[in-house]
């Protein structure tokens, strides 16, 4: 049983190698006899065409090495059948070895053993390669002819049966060399081109017979291109390659015969040269116009299969991603959008994609709008190739959302341009980022500023007082009998007392003004705009206000806490406008002074800093807290 499935296997392998070299046999000899019968003119030395090593040579390039022997073998046999009539053994055997030195060099040029499809003709290396094999094969071939003719003269001179030779043979290859192709198969295609390539070839067949069978009018050849080159455009290289053997061969038996539109060209060589020339120009013609339509068809499939890997890895990304169209008159436009990116923002694809970009950030004028759509422009162009910034989009709802955007311009072969866009969401790095700067600048337990930021502020103040002459007022608080509830009632209490106080001053004071914790039981509150001292008195008595009531512990215990206040006012010219101190006892102590009193202690020193003020307001804020409730008192420098 083994034994049978073994020799199954072999004859299974032998069946592929034995089609071929039948089919082999079968087009060497028609093509051979079709050649000496119908495309030879009598007394002539040579077909006026040879398409048979062509045909072979299509076959041999799309077989494996291995079978070229036995193709080869083969080929020489049906060869040496077909050109029997013209000759002793000697001339038979020539020509066969000709031709298998033909197919032999140029198969062995043609094909890579390592990338047998390399050959493509899509560089200049490759169109060399293409060119080489073809001459190489002629030329060898062109040899053996010129030492077979040497040995047993003929006829005709030598010179006459190597060029008759190189001619016809060079046609012959020509007319297949677009079978010679990698990836070209026969009728891949549907119905459709089936049906236009029967009607080609029927119009194919019905002008050549016009041209070259029926009585010569000058002037037919031309037409006989078209059908040609609308088979090289529309239709498959074997197709394409089959119109173009057609109108070949019946220009070559049209002046075998002399008979068509070449008769009255009266030396039978001319008539014979025109012919050939008319053959070059049919299967160049074919061979570079299914080069180029390969090309361009290679181009487009490479496009879609870009953009449909584009497609796919844009829409299955994580992050957001999309695409903008940058050709002329469709700039800015959103040719794709991912899920990501659509969810970030709150839409749906559908909802997006048509639109323009601006939708995502709208310009805040017409102005800005005009610059925008000259930077998208600019774009376009490719100045730059890319960017990366941090910006702000719009979601569906209208609200703001901080992202980095990084866009990069694209130009596919082929195709148009257009820029790749990912976007990254800030939210969470811009939430963290605020969060530390919170920390960094606010009091962890109360939220008000801290020490740092009551700074940053009061310098900036500062600055604005040398510009505009505004005054601008401290008030240094801290509690009295504060400790004692740390003491009594554990620090979580203590901790209640603080954000109650800092709930109260937060109330206590205008829109402008800052609150802020400096450590412990001190406050400070940041007046950026008083008139006079008046204005920095009203402001502590609403603080005063605000405090009197008593503050409910956790456990139900009303405790009452006094505060001391020390207050500093500065000039736009950077001088103490003064300083008032006041203390108090069970209640809450107010700023001791009249307007008078403190201009008067204005005059002993200056503010240059915001430390200094702090400073000042500071100890006025500890003298306070050494005078009885209600005690006036002017503190000098």
């Amino acid at each position: 049983m083994v034994r049978r499935s073994h020799r199954s296997v072999r004859v299974a392998g032998l069946a592929a190698p034995l089609g071929a070299a039948l089919v082999v046999a079968v087009i060497t000899y028609v093509t051979a006899r079709m050649a000496l019968d119908l495309f030879k003119i009598p007394g002539e030395a040579s077909a006026i065409w040879w398409p048979t090593a062509g045909a072979v040579l299509a076959i041999m390039v799309r077989c494996p090495r291995r079978w070229w022997w036995l193709l080869l073998l083969v080929f020489a046999a049906a060869n040496a059948m077909a050109n029997r009539p013209l000759g002793g053994p000697v001339i038979t055997l020539s020509y066969a070895l000709v031709n298998v030195f033909e197919l032999l060099v140029a198969g062995l040029l043609l094909v890579n053993r390592r990338e047998p499809k390399s050959l493509r003709l899509h560089t200049p290396a490759e169109a060399v390669r293409f060119v080489v094999a073809f001459a190489a094969a002629i030329a060898i071939g062109s040899g053996v002819i010129a030492l077979r003719a040497a040995i047993v003269p003929g006829a005709a001179p030598v010179h006459e049966i190597v060029a008759g030779y190189a001619t016809t043979h060079v046609l012959g290859l020509m007319a297949f060399a677009p079978l010679l192709l990698p990836g070209v198969t026969a009728w891949r295609r549907g119905v459709a081109q089936n049906v236009e390539f029967g009607i080609v070839l029927a119009a194919t067949v019905a002008l050549d017979v016009w041209v070259f069978v029926e009585p010569a009018v000058i002037g037919r050849a031309f037409p006989t291109v078209l059908p040609v080159i609308w088979a090289a455009i529309r239709l498959s290289p074997w197709r394409a390659t089959t119109i173009s053997i057609v109108t070949c061969g019946f220009a070559a038996y049209g002046t075998s015969r002399g008979i068509g539109t070449f008769q009255d060209v009266e030396a039978i060589s001319d008539r014979q040269v025109v012919t050939q020339m008319l053959i070059a120009t049919v299967t160049l013609t074919t061979l570079v116009l299914v080069l180029i339509t390969r090309h361009r068809a290679q181009l487009a499939a490479h496009v879609r299969d870009s953009e449909e890997t584009m497609r796919v890895a844009i829409r299955d990304a994580l992050v957001g991603m999309y695409s903008i169209r940058l050709d002329e008159g469709r700039v800015g436009e959103l040719s794709d959008v991912n899920p990501a990116f659509a969810s970030m923002l709150g839409y749906q694809v559908p909802e997006l994609v048509g639109k323009n970009c601006k939708v995502l950030n709208p310009p805040a004028d017409s102005e800005t709008e005009a610059e925008f759509d000259a930077w998208m422009r600019e774009f376009a162009r490719g100045h730059p190739e890319s960017f990366r910034r941090e910006t702000r989009l719009f979601t569906a709802t209208g609200d703001a959302l901080w992202v980095e955007v990084s866009a990069t311009r694209v130009k596919p072969t082929g195709g148009p341009p257009f820029a790749l866009v990912q976007v990254h969401d800030l939210t969470e790095r811009e939430h963290t980022k605020s969060l530390l700067e919170m920390m960094a600048l606010h009091d962890a337990l109360t939220g008000l500023p801290n020490r740092r930021l009551l700074f940053e502020r009061l310098e900036q103040m500062l600055r604005q007082s040398e510009r505009d002459g505004r005054l601008i007022g401290l008030l240094y608080l801290d509690l009295d009998g504060f400790k004692p509830v740390n003491d009594q009632h554990g620090h979580d209490a203590g901790d209640g007392v603080l954000v109650e106080v800092a709930h109260r001053l937060t109330q206590a004071v205008r829109s402008g003004d800052t609150v802020a914790r400096l450590g412990g039981d001190e406050f400070a509150i940041l007046c950026p705009q008083v008139d006079s001292a008046a204005d920095l008195d009203h402001i502590a008595g609403r603080v005063t206000t605000a405090m009197c009531e008593p503050i409910s512990l956790p456990d139900g215990t009303l405790v009452t806490i006094s505060i001391s206040i020390g207050s500093a006012i500065a000039s736009a010219m950077g001088a103490a406008i003064g300083e008032a101190t006041g203390a108090g006892t069970a209640g809450i102590a107010g700023i001791a002074g009249d307007e008078a009193g403190v201009a008067g202690a204005a005059m002993d020193s200056a503010v240059g800093s915001a430390d200094e003020l702090v400073r000042r307001a500071d100890r006025a804020m500890y003298h306070a807290k050494r005078r009885a409730a209600g005690e006036r008192t002017v503190a000098s420098g």
